[in-house]
C-alpha cells in the first residue's frame, strides 16, 4: 500500500483553523494588553527554511512595506499559477516573536487568550515552544485559549509563523495589492475561568407602526457558579433610562433578556442616535462588564425596496478598501475616521466593504457617524478566468448561443468548479461567512 501524503495546513482547504475559539462579537475586556509595537522577525523565501537570525518589524504592518519582499498588485489574476489548493513551494514566510508577561493583578483563575484581528494569509501560533493552533482567512479575527501554555510571574514567548500564500489565497483574489503579515491589532486578554460572557447578540424589534420597540439581548455564557446579569441602558446625555437584573443558575449556557422601550430614538444614516448598553455579569469572585452602542432600527424588504424603520432608502454609496498610502491595510484609526468624515461631507451615505470585513472599529465609526454599510465576507475568486488563456478565441456564435452576454458568463459554470461549485471548499466558504456574521452582528449601520 502507498503511504498517505500529509498536506501542510496552508495547502489543505479542509483545514481552515485548529483550536481557534468560536467567533464572537468584538469587544476588548478591561484585563487586556495591546501587543502592538516592535517584534522580532525572520523572513524566508520558503516555509522549509529554518529561523537562523532575528531582525525587527513593526506590528501591525506588512513585511513588504518594511523591507522584506516586494508588494505585488493584480486585479483579476492570481499571483501564482492556478492549481488549487496548492500554492508555490517558494512561499515567503515571516516568523514573528514577542515576549509577554501576565500581570499579577489579573484575576486568578483566569482564561488567557490571544486575539489576532488580521493576519495575511495564514499562520501557525506557538506559545513557549508549543504549537497552539492554526488559522487562515486574512481579514477575519482569530482568538486562542493559551492558558495551559503560559506561565505566571515570568516571560512567555509568543511565536507566529505567517505564510504569504495559502489555499485561502484562492478565495482572496481582491482587486488590490498583495501584502502580507500581521496587519491588525494583537491583544492578550484575560477572562474569568469560572464565570464569563462568551458572546452576546443585540436585536431591536420595532412594533408595527415603528413607534415602540423591544431591546432583545441574547447571552452565551459559561458559568460554574450562580450569577446575576444586570442590564443598564444610557441615553446620549449619559442618563440611565433602563435597568433590570436577573439571577442565572450555574451551568446555564444561554440566556435572554428583553427590555421594552416607548418611543426610542430611531437610528438612520441621517439621525445616528446611539444608546449605550451596559451588560454586567456578577459572580461571587468576579465582575465582567461589556459596553455596546445600540441603535434602534428595523431593516425589511417591502415591495421590492429595502426599507429601514418602514421607509425606503436611497443609497448614495461608494466602494471602500482598507488602505493607507504608506501602511497598506494597517490603517490607523484616525486616518480611517477622516476617510469616513470626507464621505459624509460629500453627501455619501452608504459604503460597501469590498471585498472583505473591515477592521472592527470601522463599524463603530459608521454607527457613530451615520453610514449605511454593506458588509462582505472575505470571498473573491474571479481569477480562475485566467485558467482559460485562449478564451478570446472562442467565437461569439459559441459563447452567445445560450444567451450569455460575455465569454466570462459563458465560462462561469466551468470556473465555479474550481471552488464555488466544489463541495471540497464548502467548509472554507461557510467559515468565512459565519465569521463575518458573528463578529459584526451588533452594528445598526450594517443593513446588508
Amino acid at each position: 500500500m502507498g503511504s498517505v501524503v500529509q498536506l501542510p495546513d496552508y495547502c489543505n482547504q479542509l483545514v481552515v483553523q485548529r483550536n481557534r475559539l468560536p467567533t464572537r462579537s468584538y469587544w476588548i475586556p478591561e484585563d487586556s494588553i495591546l501587543l502592538n509595537g516592535t517584534w522580532d522577525f525572520h523572513y524566508a523565501l520558503t516555509p522549509l527554511h529554518e529561523v537562523d537570525e532575528w531582525e525587527t518589524i513593526e506590528v501591525p504592518g506588512h513585511w513588504q512595506l518594511q523591507g522584506y519582499g516586494k508588494p505585488q498588485y493584480t486585479n483579476v489574476p492570481f499571483p501564482f499559477p492556478i492549481d488549487p489548493p496548492f500554492v508555490p513551494t517558494q512561499n515567503p514566510t515571516g516568523t514573528y516573536k514577542k515576549l509577554f508577561r501576565i500581570p499579577e493583578e489579573w484575576a486568578v483563575p483566569s482564561q488567557i487568550r490571544l486575539r489576532f484581528d488580521g493576519v495575511d494569509s495564514a499562520f501557525h501560533l506557538f506559545v513557549n515552544g508549543v504549537e497552539v493552533g492554526y488559522n487562515q482567512g486574512s481579514r477575519n479575527a482569530a482568538e486562542f485559549d493559551i492558558t495551559e501554555y503560559t506561565s505566571l510571574q515570568q516571560d512567555n514567548e509568543l511565536l507566529v509563523r505567517v505564510y504569504q500564500y495559502s489555499d485561502g489565497t484562492y478565495l482572496e483574489d481582491q482587486d488590490q495589492w498583495w501584502l502580507s503579515g500581521i496587519f491588525r491589532d494583537v491583544h492578550l486578554l484575560a477572562f474569568s475561568a469560572t464565570a464569563r460572557i462568551e458572546d452576546f447578540t443585540v436585536q431591536t424589534l420595532l412594533d408595527g407602526t415603528y413607534t415602540d420597540a423591544t431591546l432583545k439581548i441574547g447571552l452565551q455564557i459559561y458559568l460554574e457558579t450562580n450569577c446575576t446579569v444586570e442590564v443598564n441602558v444610557y441615553d446620549q446625555t449619559h442618563s440611565q433610562i433602563k435597568q433590570c437584573s436577573e439571577s442565572v443558575p450555574a451551568r446555564t449556557a444561554s440566556f435572554e433578556l428583553s427590555v421594552p422601550f416607548e418611543h426610542p430614538h430611531k437610528w438612520t444614516a441621517e439621525t445616528p442616535y446611539l444608546y449605550e448598553l451596559e451588560i454586567t455579569l456578577r459572580s461571587p469572585k468576579n465582575v465582567q462588564t461589556i459596553r455596546q452602542k445600540v441603535g434602534f432600527r428595523q431593516v425589511e424588504i417591502q415591495n421590492g425596496n429595502i426599507t429601514v424603520n418602514g421607509k425606503a432608502i436611497l443609497f448614495r454609496g461608494v466602494n471602500h478598501h482598507d488602505f493607507h498610502p504608506r501602511r497598506g491595510r494597517a490603517v490607523p484609526l484616525e486616518f480611517l475616521k477622516q476617510d469616513l468624515i470626507l464621505m459624509k461631507k460629500h453627501n455619501i451615505n452608504a459604503v460597501r466593504c469590498c471585498h472583505y470585513p473591515s477592521h472592527p472599529r470601522f463599524y463603530d465609526l459608521c454607527d457613530e457617524l451615520g453610514l449605511w454599510v454593506m458588509d462582505e465576507a472575505d470571498l473573491e475568486c474571479h481569477g480562475f478566468i485566467r485558467a482559460y488563456p485562449d478564451m478570446k478565441n472562442i467565437p461569439r456564435e459559441v459563447w452567445g448561443k445560450g444567451g450569455a452576454d460575455s465569454i466570462e458568463e459563458y465560462l462561469s459554470p466551468e470556473l465555479a468548479k474550481f471552488t464555488s461549485d466544489n463541495p471540497a471548499w464548502r467548509v472554507a466558504y461557510l467559515d468565512r461567512i459565519m465569521q463575518m456574521l458573528q463578529r459584526d452582528k451588533n452594528h445598526p449601520s450594517i443593513i446588508v
